[in-house]
This record gives structure tokens, sequence and C-alpha cells, in this order.
């Protein structure tokens, strides 16, 4: 996924922040786990949000991941609110990760905005003092080879 354009990180975070009330629904508290906004009420600052993003080229499920909603209120709420005729459905071509240091004494309290951020395809370094003690970034990112590790060969079968 694409990394947030820097003119809504602020925006995204802030949303992500917010505090979730329990729900009363067992059903729903467990999805809420996976998707942490599912089942809230819009509100107009996360409309202009979800707007904004779309109109940046977010596909659903880029927009599912990045504001913690099902892909169906997404859609959904594009639709029959906003007026969007035809959300995308594939993201264009990603750009590189973007890189966010973060100080060590801020990811704790604000981690879920910071794994928005991630989930959205940033990178997101944790630094204590001027050294990064910690990289957060997305699975499939490309990750530096450990000594230990070697790459097999096309003919070689894996142990066990």
């Amino acid at each position: 996924m694409r990394p947030v354009p820097p003119e809504l990180v602020e925006e995204v975070t802030a949303l992500l922040n917010e505090p979730v009330p329990e729900h009363k629904d067992v059903r729903v508290q467990e999805l809420r786990r996976h998707m942490r906004r599912a089942y809230l009420p819009w509100s107009e600052r996360e409309d202009a949000l979800l707007l904004a993003l779309s109109k940046a080229g977010y596909s659903v499920a880029e927009l599912s991941d990045l504001l913690c909603r099902q892909p169906g209120a997404i859609q959904s709420r594009l639709i029959k609110h906003l007026g969007v005729s035809a959300p995308l459905e594939s993201p264009p071509p990603s750009a590189p990760p973007q890189v966010t240091r973060v100080p060590v004494h801020l990811v704790a309290p604000h981690f879920e905005a910071w794994l928005a951020l991630v989930r959205s395809g940033s990178r997101v370094e944790v630094l204590d003092g001027n050294e990064v003690v910690a990289v957060l970034q997305a699975p499939g990112e490309q990750r530096p080879q450990r000594r230990f590790e070697r790459s097999r060969g096309h003919g070689d079968a894996p142990n066990g």
C-alpha cells in the first residue's frame, strides 16, 4: 500500500487516535480487534478524509486498511453518501515507501497511528536519541538478509 499523502498524515493520525467506545455486541468487539473503527458512526471529518483519499486514487482495500473500516462500509459510504460513482478496485503503481522517524517514547501511546502508517506503506523508524532502534514496515517490503540465512538455489530443497 502507498504512504499517506504528507498533507493528510496529521488528519489520519488524529482520527486513529480517537478513543473507540466498547460495543455491547461481542461480534463487533471481536471485529474491532482487526478493524478498530468498524460500526462507529461516520463523522464529517472522517467523510472529508475518505473523500480526499479516494480522490487521491486510493482503492477500497487501501482505504479499508488505512481507516480501519470494513471494505463494504468504505464502498457504501463513498457511493451512497459522498457521491463517488466507482471507487478504485486496484491501487495505482506504488511509490517508494515514505520514512517517518519517531522518538521511542511516542510509540506506545500512539501505536494505532503508527500501525496505520505502516499499513499504508510507510516505513516507521523508531529512534532512541539519534540511533534507529527498530523499524516498522509492511510485511511485503524488502528486508536485509541476515548473515546466517542463505538463499536457496533453484534446485535446493527445504530442510525437514
